[in-house]
This record gives structure tokens, C-alpha cells and sequence, in this order.
């Protein structure tokens, strides 16, 4: 056997694609990308290999990582019970982003599918997936699935991460028994945060009368965590239903003071903490809820992806505009913002598009919450009002609210396009959301009288200093 430094190996690799005419941003490969898993070996219905006589929880390279980074993928078993297979059914050819060929997909060929990685024998190049803080980050999959109960597809397996369930991984990015789609993960502090879409969306196929699933959909699902909020999109490509906004969860309401993605520390006979698995998750410590079915193009990112930098969407300019996508506002009222929307290209029938703000408690107004552009009336830029609610909560110095904009038209090229939120960054008027003034004894935001009365009183009722209820005002700090 040829041992090679691990970090020349990744070189060669860049060198052999650069050869091909390929280089490791084509294939979507970016300053952001930790691994990019695209199962191309092939061919068509021949089984991920392994080396002879490697099987189990030894750890091969058997799934390359074309990020270059070196997070290599290693399967169970070679094809049987517990291995893959690569076959021609693909999502989309080629990639929409980075317009790379799409030739093949993998398929479990057993019971019992799961690949993993492992960094201490993988001995990544670049970015080690496995030692991430990763305060941000973006998973991405293409899949068609089976039927029936949690399906994971990604997952980061770990246990003892969260505060209130020690059985808990830290992710599962995984398909719901109800057919809903969920990303879930435990954060460095120990909090559990979910954003699950409506049940229903994802419809799997029957292993037992369709083995090859020519009834299946493929599908593709991108979760989001900026580290405030966790952000979930979602397209049926077989139907061609585009890319959609399908659920949230806002981090920081759970109070959590560290939201990035939990590595922990305990490992078990068959799995250690910190590594990713594809096909499978992880629960009480036991591989669990296996994804039977299809799955291809797996990227995860240590960033926040914009909806234009993600796997299905084009390189073309976007066909709405929003700008500015950030605006500060006094809570007071004394200030407003204009978004100014507009089309790039004429539609070919009415877009309607609505501006919501989703959060439970609102921050903000609007002028009006509803555009329409016409196939001949669709150049000029609209604009929107937006003024900040002068409430009496008492909240951050500057907090935020999201606005997001829905499209709906009978054009299939504009209906339910996805954009990025407006942001809306809010300063608040409250009594104390900036604090006070040292001399401000009453806390009322006024430093007066009524404070000069405060201390002369305490003054005058602690003439005995070895009194327990006497309060020592220190000249210096007033």
C-alpha cells in the first residue's frame, strides 16, 4: 500500500481537474465551502468501492470531497447490506449554479445505508469539517426518497450536546414521518432549535413495487443558520416547482448566548463526535433513521448563503430587485425608508408580489403591502413606505425585524420565487433600552431633582453606617 501526504494529495487532485478543464469553483466549490460531496465516479449501477478486505468502521476514501479540502466520505460496506450504489437517475444536468455535468446520483443498496467521515484519517488539507466552529452555516442536498418515518440525510452525530435530551446528535437535517422537512440542531450552549415546513411537502416511493423509484420525486432542500436566525428552503423538481422560503425559527429568541452548530465530546464504538454522516443520523448514541432512497450534490458551508450563491439557483441576474436589502430606523417615528422593487426582464403574464413581515410581535409599517407589475408596465421601480412602530416595550438598543416579499404570477418563471429578506434594523426610544445615567438614582432617564431627593433621603436615613439597610452613595460615580 502507497501512503501519501495528505496535503499533496488534495494538490494533485486540483492539478488532475485543472487538466480536465475543471477547477474547484466550477464544480461550486467556494471560500465558504467545507466539503461537496457529488457521487460523479460511476459508472451507472456499479457499487461505491472499498478497499479489499475494509469494511465497518474503518475509515476509507471512498466518496471524494471535491472542495478540495480533503473531507473524504467513506461507505459501510462495498454495495450489500449496508452500501451504495451510483445510478443515472439525476435531479437536474447540468448544475444550475455551476453549470458542471450532473451523471450520477447513489442509491442504498441495503438495510442498513450510512457514510461518515473521519478527519483523523482523512487528515483534511483545507477546512476540517469535523473541527468547525461553524457559528454559521448552509447545508445543502439533492434527494428522492423512500416512504416512511425520520429519514436523515445529513447529519452530525454527537450525544450529551443538549441541555434537555442527552440522546439528541447534534443535526439532523431529515425528512419527517408526516412528510415534512425539517433541519434541527443543537447548539454550543446546549439549546435544540427546529424549523420544520408544513407536513405533506415531500412524497416518497415504495422500495417493494418500485425498487428503481420511477415514482419518486427528486427533490432539493437548503438550510440556513446566520446565527440569529435558521432559515429552511425547499423545491419539488420533479413537478418543477421552484426553489421556496418553507420554514424559520428565530435563535436568538430562545435566549441561547451561543448559537453556532455543537461538536461535543462523547464517541461510541461506531461513530465519533463531530463527524458527518450521509444517509443516516444518530440517536441515544445508535445509528438511526437510515434515508433509503436517492441522494446527490451534497455542499455544507461554514457561511450563511444568499438564496443567488446556492446550488439551484442560476447565474443569471436575478429577475426582481430589491434595494437597498438593510435600513435603520428611530423607533420615534422621525425617520422612514423607501425599498424601491423592480422586474429585470418583461413578464408574460401579471406578478403580484407581497411584503409580510412573519414575526408573532410586529416592529414595523407599511405604506402599502402590495405590487403589481403587468407584461407592459413592468420597467418602472415601485416603492414601499416602511416606518419603524413606536411601541412602549422596553427592547435591545437596536433590534431587528425581517420582511419577507412573496411572488405569485401565472409566469412559472417569477411564481414563488424566493428572495432574500429585507432587513430592518431598529433603534429603540424606550426608557433604559441604552441604559442610565449613573446619577439617574430613579431610572426614569432624567437626571433632576427627584434624584437629588432620592439621595438626600438615603443620606438622611442612614445617619448609622453599621446599619444593615444603609446604602453608601459614592460622590465619585454621581
Amino acid at each position: 500500500m502507497t501512503y501519501r501526504c495528505a496535503k499533496y494529495v488534495a494538490l494533485y487532485a486540483l492539478f488532475v481537474l485543472a487538466g480536465q478543464g475543471i477547477n474547484a469553483e466550477s464544480l461550486g466549490s467556494s471560500e465558504h465551502t467545507a466539503a461537496y460531496w457529488r457521487f460523479e465516479t460511476g459508472p451507472a449501477d456499479s457499487v461505491v468501492l472499498r478497499p479489499e478486505g475494509v469494511s465497518g468502521y474503518t475509515y476509507s476514501q471512498d466518496v471524494d470531497d471535491v472542495s478540495g479540502n480533503g473531507n473524504h466520505l467513506s461507505v459501510w460496506t462495498q454495495g450489500d447490506w449496508a452500501g451504495f450504489a451510483y445510478r443515472a437517475d439525476v435531479p437536474v444536468t447540468p448544475i444550475p449554479l455551476t453549470r458542471s455535468p450532473n451523471a450520477f446520483s447513489v442509491q442504498n443498496t441495503g438495510q442498513y445505508p450510512g457514510m461518515f467521515t473521519m478527519s483523523s484519517q482523512s487528515n483534511p488539507a483545507g477546512k476540517d469539517i469535523e473541527a468547525l466552529a461553524f457559528e454559521q452555516f448552509t447545508i445543502e442536498v439533492f434527494f428522492k426518497p423512500e416512504n416512511g418515518g425520520y429519514r436523515t440525510i445529513v447529519g452530525r452525530d454527537a450525544m450529551e450536546v443538549a441541555s434537555e435530551n442527552p440522546a439528541l446528535a447534534a443535526l439532523y437535517f431529515q425528512i419527517e414521518p408526516d412528510n415534512a422537512m425539517a433541519i434541527k440542531f443543537v447548539d454550543a450552549a446546549g439549546y435544540f432549535h427546529t424549523a420544520q415546513s408544513a407536513a405533506g411537502l415531500i412524497q416518497g416511493f415504495n422500495w417493494g413495487e418500485d425498487p428503481t423509484g420511477q415514482t419518486g420525486k427528486w427533490y432539493y432542500a437548503a438550510a440556513v443558520s446566520d446565527g440569529q436566525t435558521l432559515s429552511l428552503y425547499l423545491a419539488n423538481i420533479t413537478d418543477a416547482q421552484p426553489l421556496q422560503w418553507v420554514a424559520q425559527t428565530h435563535l436568538t429568541a430562545s435566549g441561547s448566548p451561543n448559537t453556532a452548530l455543537a461538536k461535543g465530546t462523547a464517541s461510541g464504538t461506531d461513530w465519533h463526535a463531530g463527524g458527518w454522516s450521509v444517509g443516516r443520523g444518530l440517536y441515544d448514541g445508535r445509528h438511526t433513521d437510515r434515508a433509503y432512497g436517492f441522494i446527490d450534490e451534497v455542499r455544507i458551508s461554514d457561511a450563511a448563503l444568499g438564496v443567488d450563491e446556492l446550488l439551484l439557483s442560476g447565474s443569471s441576474a436575478p429577475l426582481i430587485l430589491v434595494e437597498p436589502v438593510s435600513v435603520t430606523l428611530f423607533e420615534s417615528g422621525s425617520t422612514s425608508a423607501d425599498i424601491s422593487i423592480r422586474l429585470t426582464e418583461p413578464p408574460q403574464a401579471e406578478v403580484s408580489l407581497v411584503l409580510d413581515e412573519p414575526a408573532h410581535v410586529k416592529q414595523v409599517l407599511l405604506a402599502r403591502s402590495e405590487l403589481t407589475f403587468t407584461p407592459t408596465q413592468w420597467a418602472v421601480p415601485q416603492t414601499v413606505q416602511i416606518t419603524a412602530i413606536d411601541d412602549d416595550l422596553l427592547e435591545s438598543a437596536e433590534h431587528r425585524a425581517e420582511l419577507r416579499v412573496y411572488v405569485n404570477s401565472a409566469d412559472e418563471a417569477f411564481n414563488g420565487l424566493v428572495l432574500d429578506p429585507i432587513e430592518v434594523i431598529i433603534l429603540d426610544n424606550e426608557c433604559g433600552a441604552w441604559g442610565y445615567l449613573s446619577a439617574d438614582l430613579n431610572q426614569d432617564c432624567r437626571v433632576d431633582l427627584a434624584d437629588v431627593a432620592m439621595l438626600a433621603d438615603e443620606w438622611l436615613s442612614c445617619s448609622l453606617p453599621d446599619e444593615p439597610a444603609c446604602i453608601r452613595f459614592d460622590p465619585d460615580t454621581l
